[in-house]
């Protein structure tokens, strides 16, 4: 990393990737501006006299652009899961890139690094990958732009709703039902995300490429519940389903009050969420692989997380 001092700008801060990758920065010597459609998660870093917190307000790019002034470079965190009356995938992960663009050119700021997802594509079958898929082609159009875009499989980590999701029904449950439990994923966990993330900020190497990011194990989605039941010393029952009666039980879940899985969630999940080896990015340290560390302390989720982890589902 470049040692002169720089300011970087990061949307989306206050979420599990955004909260590895600001703690990893604020030991660094740059300034740091952070952004958050809930400035209340981010609050603990006004202690920090190198760090500025803002409420994130998508419709309001007049004040965006305002506290974008004097900034060096932007990382774009901002995704969802599950999309609502207030929050559509189109509107965060295709306009919003969009209009993140044009405020950068306007500023003249050139450096962007922008975190999409492994899968992203507009023949996808679901809304969430074509709508991951858009906004990296809107980015891409940009010719003034010193871009990187990242995309990472499933992301895991003590704070993860994927992983913890799981380790909450196993532990609770007898028996565990899978959506498409011969669906592929290649797990990375968050810390080696914002290493990397970090490593290319100021790469010249990197600009203008997009790297898919994974971890150094390929495992279904039946490898990972056996995995979790294993490092719980558990006994479980995994009851995997076919395509018809996975899209009837994601409909069913769909329904419910606590938005824990949807239709498109499961036609996510039917695109493999491996790497293609031609865009890999190469590192020069070992990866944590899923198995050590649901074994380790690292995988004990605190308190204070399972809560957040249930708000979240909540839409709270």
């Amino acid at each position: 990393m470049t040692k002169s001092k720089k300011t970087i700008a990061i949307f989306g801060a206050s979420g599990f990737l955004g909260s590895s990758i600001v703690l990893a920065l604020s030991q660094s010597n740059h300034n740091l501006k952070l952004f958050s459609r809930n400035k209340e998660k981010i609050k603990l870093w006004t202690v920090n006299p190198h760090v500025q917190i803002f409420n994130l307000d998508l419709n309001n790019l007049t004040q965006i652009k305002k506290d974008l002034k004097k900034t060096d470079v932007i990382i774009n965190l901002l995704g969802i899961l599950h999309q609502n009356k207030k929050e559509s995938f189109d509107n965060i992960h295709h306009i919003w890139p969009s209009h993140l663009a044009k405020v950068m050119q306007d500023l003249g700021i050139k450096r962007l690094l922008h975190v999409s997802a492994l899968g992203a594509s507009v023949k996808a079958p679901s809304l969430y990958l074509k709508s991951k898929a858009l906004g990296e082609s809107e980015l891409l159009k940009q010719i003034d732009l010193d871009l990187t875009i990242l995309r990472p499989s499933i992301i895991f980590g003590a704070k993860d709703n994927f992983i913890n999701m799981f380790k909450i029904l196993v532990k609770w449950l007898p028996a565990i039902v899978l959506l498409s439990p011969n669906s592929k994923f290649q797990p990375i966990f968050v810390d080696d995300v914002s290493k990397i993330l970090i490593k290319t900020l100021f790469d010249k190497t990197t600009y203008g490429k997009m790297y898919d990011l994974g971890g150094p194990d390929i495992y279904s989605l039946k490898d990972i519940i056996r995995l979790i039941i294993r490092s719980k010393k558990l006994t479980r029952i995994i009851i995997p389903l076919n395509r018809s009666l996975s899209y009837l039980f994601a409909f069913i879940m769909e329904m419910m009050p606590i938005k824990i899985l949807t239709r498109d969630n499961w036609r996510s999940m039917e695109v493999d969420n491996v790497v293609n080896t031609q865009r890999e990015i190469s590192h020069r340290y070992s990866l944590e692989r899923l198995e050590h560390y649901l074994s380790s302390k690292k995988s004990i989720s605190p308190v204070r997380s399972k809560y957040d982890f249930y708000r979240t589902k909540s839409g709270r």
